[in-house]
């Protein structure tokens, strides 16, 4: 078998790949913009639909007020009793949400919930228990120190605050775990409120001890030298054992650092208010980080806050300092806390 061998052909010439030409940014600007305009002539030139049973009304804008009586109102007409007290409950919480504190409060009384409460469903409990809180953060933002704390001090009472407003569990670590106690937790937790709807429970721990400081501190300088108080039978005297307790155990420490949470905090500048230093306990007071869950009414609040202090401390210095003094000017107690000599008059008057 014979090869045959082919001669070399040469090979062809390299070619250079060819660069597609590019057009500038600017070129197709304008071509995405000359489409458009024409699409919108073209939408232009359509015919307009004509009307139909379906198509949406116009626009109307309604205040809130008049919605949520609208739909209460369709509740109350329609609904049970239970749903009526919800719905009812709803309608408070939305009055003191934005600051109606005497119709959400007169609302409240009328309704008789509270003879009734704890014998209702618990969904209902809790419903009563956010429409409570948000009477006496109303009632603080409007001034109403003692008003808030009758309003929350029932609340603190028990010391279970986040099982009450349901945004939060109670543990159970020292419990055995059985099915009931299982099923219980179950229950707790499908009643439990979204995040976006809690209630900032730091904020409203400051509002309720503040609110017990400015009523307990002058009450407790007013009873200092009461025998029955001083030997402990000072129960008609109290005014929030809650805060007496903590004013005690921080008073007995034998070294106290420098406040870190919020309660130490409030505990620290009722201290200094007890001694009548209402400025230092404006500023452990109007510095705290809560304050900022006001929003825009930061600032009325705080102002109004710091009037509630100074006229506290008055009270404070005069029931604490009487004996030392045969008399004294309206005009210095005006100038040592910064108040109107009419109040500085109404105050000592009474």
């Amino acid at each position: 078998m014979r090869f045959v061998t082919l001669p070399c052909l040469p090979s062809p010439p390299p070619t250079r790949p060819r660069t597609p030409t590019r057009r500038p940014l600017f070129q197709y600007v304008a071509l995405l913009v000359a489409a458009a305009a024409a699409a919108a002539a073209q939408l232009s030139e359509l015919p307009a639909p004509a009307p139909t049973p379906f198509s949406p009304r116009p626009f109307r804008q309604v205040s809130r007020e008049a919605l949520m009586q609208k739909l209460c109102g369709l509740v109350f007409a329609h609904g049970d009793q239970r749903q009526c007290t919800d719905a009812m409950l709803c309608q408070v919480y939305h009055k003191a949400l934005y600051d109606h504190f005497y119709q959400a409060r007169d609302l409240l009384l009328m309704s008789r919930l509270q003879e009734n409460v704890s014998h209702m469903p618990i969904g209902t409990q809790v419903l009563y228990n956010r429409a409570m809180v948000q009477i006496g953060l109303s009632a603080f933002r409007a001034g109403l120190i003692a008003e808030a704390h009758s309003c929350l001090a029932e609340l603190y009472s028990g010391g279970r605050v986040k099982e009450l407003l349901a945004q939060g569990m109670s543990s159970s670590r020292h419990q055995e775990k059985t099915k009931s106690l299982e099923a219980n937790k179950t229950l707790e937790k499908n009643r439990q409120v979204p995040y976006h709807m809690h209630v900032n429970l730091e904020l409203l721990e400051c509002v309720h001890l503040i609110t017990a400081g400015l009523l307990e501190v002058p009450n407790m300088a007013a009873n200092a030298f009461d025998i029955k108080v001083r030997y402990g039978h000072h129960q008609r005297k109290e005014i929030s054992r809650w805060f007496r307790r903590l004013m005690d155990i921080t008073r007995r420490q034998v070294f106290s650092g420098p406040p870190e949470t919020p309660r130490d905090h409030v505990i620290a500048g009722s201290l200094r208010l007890a001694e009548g230093d209402w400025r230092g306990a404006s500023n452990l007071l109007l510095n705290l980080n809560c304050w900022k869950a006001l929003g825009p009414r930061r600032e009325e609040v705080t102002q109004m806050l710091r009037t509630a202090i100074k006229e506290t401390g008055l009270r404070t210095y005069l029931f604490t300092y009487s004996h030392l003094y045969s008399s004294i000017s309206q005009e210095d107690l005006a100038v040592m806390f910064e108040l109107p000599a009419t109040r500085v008059h109404c105050i000592v008057s009474k």
